[in-house]
């Protein structure tokens, strides 16, 4: 089979970025031969942000698969449910600066690999907070993943300071963080559990914050970043997904 070579070297990449199985299997249908894969004769790019690596790099089409998703509609004046065939496209890239895959996607997608500069990443996904969450909070988290992957000493710092920000949202008194998280958890803002992310957060991030200028490549931004989105949402989601919730129920329950 003529793909049989660049795919089995393609999976071989997937696996280095510790990519399941699964995973590999839905990009490697993408770019199969036999399903509508082409390998590109044109340069198609982008610049964009790589989440690999954490810069704003020129991002390489490779593949282009296009076909036909099938959506289901519902006909309120005649009330019957219909299906349609809407165009939609994936296009597997690759950043020039750290190799790492990307994949793409274009809904109504029609024009091939001239669609991919409007198209959007969906894996790997880079993390944003609600608009629920205030915007200095966002913005210094936004600043932390733009340098999670380059330097993990940096981020758990930047981390520590959207925690402060978290605390200075909430009303605690200004002080060290330890005692602003004590206050968080005696004022039933946050729970016992989540009190205990936020301290683990707190030690990495002094150890980012006074660290000697040696990059620590051993400190664990993925579970740093998975605690305080926790948190955030926690804090930020929860509350207004119960109040959209309880709206939808009260809606249902005047219609019937």
């Amino acid at each position: 089979m003529a793909g049989e070579r660049p795919l089995l070297r393609f999976y071989h990449i997937l696996r280095k970025y510790s990519m399941s199985n699964v995973e590999i299997s839905v990009l490697i249908f993408i770019i199969s031969y036999e399903l509508g894969g082409l390998l590109m004769n044109e340069r198609w790019t982008k610049i964009a942000f790589c989440p690999h690596c954490g810069n704003d790099t020129t991002h390489l089409l490779k593949y282009t698969d296009s076909f036909e998703g099938i959506y289901t509609f519902f006909d309120d004046e005649h009330e019957i449910e219909y299906d349609q065939n809407l165009p939609e496209e994936y296009h597997l890239a690759i950043c020039e600066t750290c190799r790492g895959p990307l994949l793409y996607y274009n809904h109504l997608g029609l024009n091939g690999d001239k669609d991919f500069p409007k198209s959007s990443l969906i894996w790997p996904k880079q993390k944003i907070l609600t608009e629920k969450v205030p915007q200095i909070i966002r913005e210094y988290y936004e600043e932390a993943t733009r340098i999670k992957r380059r330097g993990s000493n940096s981020f758990a710092g930047q981390i520590r300071k959207c925690l402060e920000a978290l605390c200075d949202d909430r009303k605690m008194k200004k002080g060290d963080l330890i005692k602003r998280l004590e206050e968080l958890e005696n004022s039933g803002e946050i729970p016992k559990h989540f009190i205990e992310m936020a301290n683990i957060i707190r030690l990495f991030g002094n150890i980012g914050v006074h660290s000697s200028g040696k990059n620590i490549h051993s400190l664990p931004v993925d579970t740093i970043d998975d605690f305080f989105t926790a948190i955030v949402e926690y804090v930020y989601g929860f509350p207004s997904r119960i109040e959209e919730i309880k709206q939808s129920y009260k809606e249902y329950k005047q219609k019937n």
